[in-house]
């Protein structure tokens, strides 16, 4: 039974239905493991070119809560399918460049929605160029055989955004959710705000039309899309031939505003006059790798490792203000309907990835193959999400 409510109660309401609609679908795009450089602070040498395709299955159900811990919310089941590649030369003995898409061009996408099983992700992740340089190393110009370290600046940059316009008719979504029938069940409990927004762009209930004017409709996009500049840092300690650990840290810079991650975020915050004002600012991944490799027999080469990966981006501004300003905004200084709901804040994940490695130097043409699986331990404000990927490399000489 729909509960009555006042006009103040649905304004407060819409604007935290907001708030929390945009945290929420922001999550994705730092959980997505990107491209594993198994190799650490190893460059290729001169005249070697490396290929490699990543076949990836990912999945997510959860959520983890707004403290950095283990408990978790429910959200919707996200799944993908997605292929990357990655070219890199050995332009000399201590430079490696490399152009990587990983991950690369979504084949499939499954987005659960709670009112409309009929969604998919945006198919293109972002594209990564740059130069893995080898200051320490065997061959770099400070020679060492117990450690390797080296650089590898780079620029991030998109490859096509989602057309959100295409995906729905403004006009209906806008009446969909003033619709009593959603305000209703917001005020009463009996939805949650994203199924809220769920339902008013796909129509569901009391609602007799549907927003959304594709099939399947693009909900999301799991990559920021936004231009930035990274660097990259390896150092590796070498214990013995078999042993070493890797240390990895990660920084990316991001130049312009991002466009909304999500068609229910374009959506509303057009109605709040808002669009294409999303800025991330930055983000970092700190990781030690681990590594063991012995020889199975002539030309066969065993590895395994085992990443431990923090990742770490500060709270998303909109409009020029953190979400936690829209928060405060829209409840005028109240605190939040639920003590879990309020989600603002920055995102953090910790996870882990064991790695097997086999490669097949003695064939004519080298291969490697990559198995990875990479799990979340902990983690605040970002959804769980687990992937499967196999690298395939090829070596050729030039």
């Amino acid at each position: 039974m729909l509960r009555p409510q006042s006009g103040r109660y649905i304004t407060k309401r819409k604007g935290y239905l907001m708030r929390k609609f945009l945290v929420a679908v922001l999550m994705l795009s730092l959980a997505v493991p990107a491209f594993a450089d198994v190799n650490g602070a190893k460059v290729l040498p001169a005249g070697i070119l490396r290929t490699t395709v990543v076949p990836a299955y990912v999945f997510a159900v959860d959520n983890f809560k707004s403290d950095f811990g283990f408990d978790t919310s429910s959200a919707d089941d996200v799944a993908f399918f997605n292929t990357g590649i990655a070219l890199e030369y050995g332009v000399n003995d201590w430079i490696t460049a490399a152009v990587q898409w990983a991950p690369g061009w979504t084949i499939w996408s499954d987005v659960d929605l709670a009112f409309d099983e009929d969604a998919e992700l945006h198919r293109f992740f972002d594209m990564f160029a740059g130069a893995k340089v080898q200051i320490i190393g065997e061959n770099a110009p400070v020679r060492r055989g117990d450690m390797r370290f080296a650089f590898a600046p780079g620029l991030k940059f998109p490859l096509g955004y989602p057309d959100w316009d295409g995906q729905y008719d403004s006009d209906d979504f806008e009446d969909n959710i003033n619709n009593p029938f959603v305000q209703g069940a917001l005020a009463g409990g009996d939805i949650t705000a994203n199924e809220a927004v769920g339902a008013s762009l796909a129509g569901s209930g009391e609602l007799n039309t549907e927003s959304t004017v594709e099939d399947p409709f693009v909900a999301s996009s799991p990559d920021t899309n936004q231009l930035g500049l990274g660097l990259r840092l390896y150092y590796d300690y070498i214990f013995t031939e078999n042993w070493w650990v890797n240390f990895f840290g990660e920084g990316a810079f991001y130049l312009l505003n991002g466009r909304a991650p999500s068609v229910a975020a374009h959506a509303i915050a057009e109605l709040e006059g808002v669009e294409d004002e999303f800025d991330r600012g930055w983000d970092i991944e700190l990781e030690i790798e681990p590594h063991f490799e012995t020889m199975l027999g002539p030309g066969l080469q065993l590895g395994a490792s085992l990443p431990v990966k923090l990742d770490y981006a500060p709270e998303i501004k909109l409009d020029g203000d953190k979400l936690s300003k829209w928060e405060s905004d829209a409840l005028n200084g109240e605190a939040p309907f639920e003590d879990d709901e309020s989600t603002t804040g920055p995102f953090s994940t910790l996870s882990v990835g064991p790695t097997l490695r086999l490669f097949a130097r003695g064939w004519t043409l080298p291969t490697e193959f990559v198995l990875k699986y990479n799990a979340p331990i902990a983690g605040r404000n970002a959804s769980t999400t687990h992937s499967f990927s196999l690298q395939i490399r090829n070596y050729l000489s030039f």
